[in-house]
């Protein structure tokens, strides 16, 4: 996250949140795949983003690596093939509501 843009700054935890929240559903490399390697692994086998924890990981590689936020990745037994075909063919992130809320509350 803070690699990818290093110039974003951020304060609050429910900010924190959102701008994972966007980073992780809208930016997209050039393939439309999302640039944070551990969401493409698990979207990738048809998770969904579940939930995103602010200051889950306080050390200096977490902070550099996420601003210290760590995500949880829920896999629905029900919905893992068609999460991840959505996913493959369209660059789809399936997230739950309350991440897409999130990603929809982010502001520069």
């Amino acid at each position: 996250l803070q690699k990818s843009h290093p110039d974003w700054i951020v304060g609050e935890e429910a900010d924190l949140r959102s701008l994972a929240a966007h980073y992780l559903i809208h930016e997209k490399s050039h393939n439309n795949l999302p640039l944070d390697p551990v969401a493409r692994f698990h979207l990738g086998n048809g998770a969904i983003v579940e939930q995103i924890h602010a200051d889950a990981d306080s050390s200096e590689n977490g902070k550099l690596q996420s601003f210290g936020c760590m995500v949880n990745y829920l896999y629905d037994l029900g919905q893992v093939t068609k999460n991840h075909e959505d996913f493959v063919s369209e660059g789809k992130v399936i997230a739950s509501k309350e991440i897409e809320k999130l990603a929809k509350t982010f502001k520069l």
